[in-house]
């Protein structure tokens, strides 16, 4: 499953490797709008999503292959940093993380001197699933430019107005974060960095559709509902 908050006129590129004879289909959770693919031998199949609408944002299913995986191409320019925000201040922000492979491609909190938590959809499941592997979705600030660390001040909204934003899509697991105005915003590239409320961690960047939409805040996981799981992992590692 890959969660896809898109940038108007992006490219994007869904890639799934499955089993020889396998027959794959993406499918919009949203929308259910399905997308076969059938070959006799199948090594890897692809769905590309050219010129993006708000429209298109989504979570997207593969249902064959034991492993998936996704590459995201974009056009080279700034639409995917922070929106309305501002350079931090230096040595302001000493636990933000960028997670990269030659490129900077989700953000992440240090909780410790070893362990950083991040978003979930930026790794690669290692727990088989029967059919497909899993990304599941889990900022404020965004490695833009590796000296230009990007801050935003925004407010946590209550968790009725962040239902009305998403009707029948808010758990109890996630809050929402931002303006319903629009015009200040997280966005594609901030996945898995920080939320910060007096020092604490509170959320980690997950998903929305689009960027700073009106009536469209950003939502992220509440990260307190979490702290027993992260103390007994770190425990056990």
């Amino acid at each position: 499953m890959f969660w896809y908050r898109q940038i108007p006129g992006q490219s994007l590129v869904f890639m799934a490797a499955a089993n020889e004879g396998s027959d794959a289909t993406y499918e919009n959770e949203f929308n259910k709008d399905k997308f076969p693919i059938s070959r006799p031998i199948l090594t890897f199949s692809t769905l590309t999503v050219s010129n993006a609408r708000p429209e298109d944002s989504s979570f997207y299913f593969c249902s064959a292959g034991d492993t998936v995986l996704v590459t995201i191409a974009f056009p080279v320019d700034d639409d995917d940093k922070i929106v309305g925000g501002y350079t931090c201040q230096k040595n302001s922000v000493p636990y933000q993380v960028s997670l990269n492979s030659g490129y900077h491609f989700c953000g992440g909190s240090l909780i410790n001197n070893q362990w950083v938590v991040s978003a979930a959809h930026c790794y690669k499941s290692e727990q088989p699933r029967p059919g497909w592997i899993t990304f599941l979705p889990s900022l404020l600030f965004k490695v833009n430019n590796p000296d230009l660390l990007q801050c935003l001040n925004a407010p946590i909204l209550s968790q009725s107005a962040c239902q009305s934003a998403y009707p029948g899509q808010i758990t109890s697991n996630m809050i929402c974060v931002g303006y319903l105005e629009g015009g200040k915003d997280s966005c594609q590239g901030d996945s898995g960095g920080p939320v910060v409320c007096n020092g604490q961690l509170q959320g980690i960047v997950s998903w929305g559709y689009g960027c700073a939409q009106k009536n469209l805040p950003g939502v992220y996981t509440k990260v307190c509902n979490y702290v027993t799981w992260i103390k007994n992992t770190i425990a056990a590692n």
